[in-house]
């Protein structure tokens, strides 16, 4: 996992609750997260910023181990010497 790459994180205004999209590196989440935890959030609308609430801080959390996680197997990608069956489908 490349540490610089960026995580766009959804914050929401606490002076006008518009939502908006923030950004910030891996690295800076992981430094914030594990030396106190706190994730320093702000909002562009109204020039404010504000500390993660647990739930915002556990949501980034959730966001940060899915951008770490590795993209699915594609089964239905032909690997040779290999026969593809076909996956059946309830309908």
């Amino acid at each position: 996992m490349d540490n610089h790459s960026m995580l766009r994180i959804p914050v929401t205004c606490p002076e006008c609750c518009r939502e908006s999209v923030m950004e910030l590196t891996v690295s800076e989440l992981a430094i914030a997260l594990l030396a106190d935890g706190c994730v320093r959030l702000s909002a562009s609308c109204h020039d404010v910023s504000w500390n993660a609430s647990v739930a915002e801080t556990d949501q980034i959390r959730r966001y940060l181990r899915a951008h770490q996680m590795p993209p699915p197997a594609r089964p239905w990608i032909k690997t040779p010497g290999i026969r593809a069956i076909p996956m059946s489908h309830a309908d």
